[in-house]
């Protein structure tokens, strides 16, 4: 009903209305697009909203690449990189953050990603972002041994889209 009511016989103590409010998803979107910040780390500037607080907030990296076979046909399931980010003190309501992640020296790094967030409240539920695309940065090494150790990895992962295969 509307009202909460306190009765003793047929007489009424007390009454108050009231009104059910459903409990909102938890929001996130990125403040600005993802950026490379340093020797190889990466800022992700976002805000999340949530009627009751956020609780967490991470990021979800996927490689950004085309599938073999549409929608998982073919039996694999798509690797997720998932980085939780560090949220303020105070993370009631609305907040506004920046997280600066070194994923340098991730086999990914130097090639394409696409990174949604994910945030999540005090119930466990789930907001995401709309996905933002960057290159993950990487260490740029001058010394020639690590350059070609470097490249040897990437030649040795054929999911690699940063460096062509040599057959």
């Amino acid at each position: 009903g509307a009202r909460l009511e306190v009765s003793s016989g047929w007489r009424t103590l007390a009454e108050w209305p009231v009104r059910v409010v459903p409990d909102e998803l938890p929001s996130v979107a990125f403040a600005n697009s993802p950026e490379a910040v340093g020797n190889g780390a990466t800022r992700l500037a976002f805000t999340a909203a949530d009627d009751h607080g956020v609780r967490a907030v991470a990021a979800e990296i996927r490689r950004d690449v085309a599938p073999a076979e549409p929608d998982g046909a073919d039996g694999s399931e798509e690797e997720i990189l998932r980085v939780d980010l560090d949220l303020p003190a105070s993370a009631s309501g609305a907040l506004s953050a920046a997280a600066t992640e070194d994923l340098s020296e991730h086999a990914w790094a130097g090639t394409p990603v696409r990174i949604r967030l994910v945030a999540r409240d005090a119930v466990d539920q789930v907001g995401v972002s709309d996905e933002a695309r960057l290159l993950l940065p990487e260490r740029t090494f001058r010394h020639p041994v690590a350059q070609a150790i470097i490249a040897e990895r990437r030649r040795l992962d054929p999911a690699s889209p940063a460096v062509p295969r040599k057959d």
